[in-house]
């Protein structure tokens, strides 16, 4: 499973709006739609944000993927 499925399987179970993790996070909306929609790869500093949100390890978030330079 691709970082996009993971990111909005973990956000739709913790009951959050992209909205709402963007805030709890401090990542942009736009920037969790992007990675959601497999537009951009996840930052490692990014990453690390949104697994804290959600509650899991930036390791399950990421699993394999390669970890890009984007904002």
């Amino acid at each position: 499973m691709e970082i996009d499925l993971r990111l909005k399987e973990y956000r739709e179970e913790a009951g959050n709006t992209q909205r709402e993790l963007a805030r709890l996070s401090g990542v942009s909306q736009g920037y969790i739609s992007d990675l959601e929609a497999g537009k951009k790869d996840p930052r490692l500093t990014q990453a690390a944000k949104l697994a804290r949100a959600l509650g899991v390890l930036v390791d399950d978030l990421l699993e394999s993927d390669e970890i890009g330079n984007e904002n």
